[in-house]
This record gives structure tokens, sequence and C-alpha cells, in this order.
């Protein structure tokens, strides 16, 4: 598979090339394809509309899932050697950390200084993040912000795991999902995501007045998942 073009591909002789079973275009540029590494089937792209969409191989006429939050071109991604975590380097200077199969990000990481981002990679151990940008700097990141590089003492792992357990206890309270739901922008990003909505707001509205005065069935109503395939070919 690639990012332009997806598709299955066909065992072929040594002297022929490889053929396609199944070819998904999508309505807008795909710049990057990873493969879940623990879930051989899904893979998830990072497309010009600054969104990843994870599918299914077996369908691909559908998004499994759509990851919104990025305010620019989503150039690159990698999965977790677990394979239950995936991050994404953007050309709106941000790198998130999204779990599987949720449609919002857990985690940003941005610096004053870095620029564009133009690839991403986890290390094999999963605890580090390697990206590179357009001001030609390789950055190293951990892939969990507050844990400590050094070795801990068991009085220490026990501390962490006893607040973890806590906050995964009591997310359903409102102060509690707040909190663990918050992150930090900057001013640029949160402009633009807020520009972002209210251009999403008014096509969605604007849809629904044109399948209001429209005949029945004239205008269908398509799911996010489905609208940005172009088409399916066998």
């Amino acid at each position: 598979a690639s990012a332009a073009s997806l598709g299955r591909v066909r065992d072929a002789p040594a002297d022929l090339p490889p053929q396609a079973l199944q070819k998904m275009t999508m309505q807008t540029r795909a710049n990057a394809c990873c493969w879940n590494p623990m879930e051989p089937m899904h893979l998830t792209l990072a497309s010009e509309d600054h969104d990843l969409y994870t599918f299914d191989m077996r369908r691909l006429s559908q998004a499994i899932c759509v990851h919104s939050g990025h305010v620019s071109a989503v150039l690159d991604l990698d999965y977790s050697p677990t394979g239950t975590q995936f991050v994404s380097a953007s050309y709106d200077k941000t790198l998130r950390l999204w779990n599987v199969g949720e449609q919002s990000c857990y985690n940003v990481y941005h610096t004053k200084r870095m620029q564009r981002l133009s690839c991403v990679q986890w290390s094999m151990d999963a605890a580090y993040l390697l990206s590179g940008s357009d001001d030609t700097n390789v950055r190293l990141w951990r892939a969990v912000a507050n844990e400590r590089g050094a070795p801990q003492l068991g009085r220490e792992q026990r501390k962490r795991e006893y607040a973890a357990a806590l906050v995964e206890k009591h997310q359903h309270l409102p102060e509690v999902r707040r909190i663990k739901a918050h992150t930090h922008l900057p001013k640029r990003v949160l402009k633009a995501a807020l520009v972002k909505k209210t251009v999403r707001g008014t096509q969605q509205k604007r849809e629904k007045n044109r399948r209001a005065h429209s005949a029945p069935g004239a205008v269908p109503k398509v799911q996010r998942k489905k609208k940005q395939v172009w088409s399916v070919q066998e």
C-alpha cells in the first residue's frame, strides 16, 4: 500500500510486477500511511485535509475512525510497537498522540522554536518519540510526558500507579474529565481551530438547508467516514 493510492496486492511471479486486488482513491491527498503492528488488517492515513483516517483493509469503502484535531496538513505518522497508540506530525508545528479508535488526541507536544514538522518516529522500546522539523533539528520526546527517565524506586512506582488508578476510577466526574482532557495549545493553533470549527459548521448548515429544500433523496446524507473516499476499485 502507498499513501497516494491504497490497495491490497496479490502475489505475482518474480518476473511480473505485483498486481493490486483492490484500490481506494480519496478526495484529498494522503501524505503518509502506517500499518498497525498488532492488528495487521488496520492502517492509518495522514491526509492533507488536516485529519487522519483509520481503515480496515477488508473494507476500504469507509473509514473505521476519523481522527480530528490538527489545523493543518498531517505529513507523517507512526504507530507505537504496542499497537495501542500512534503519533502524528503536522504542518501546524505540533505533535499529537492518539489512542487507537479514539477521535481526539490525548496529548499535544509543541515548542516555541520548533517549525513545521515533516517526519516522526516511535522508538522500538515505546518510550521515546523522534521528530524532524524545518528548523533542521531532530527532537527527542518522552512518549509519556511526566515519566522520569531515571529508574524509579518501588515507592515512587506504586505512587504513580495509585494516582493513575484514581484517575481511571473517577474519570466519569466532570472535574476529573475536564482536567484529563485539557491540553495546552499555542494561541495560533487555538485561533485556527476556531476558524476551522466555524467553517465546518457553515458547511454542515448549508448542506442541511440544501437537503431540506430538495426532493426527498436528492441530497443523501453521507457519513464523514464515507465522504472522503472517492472510489474503490476491485
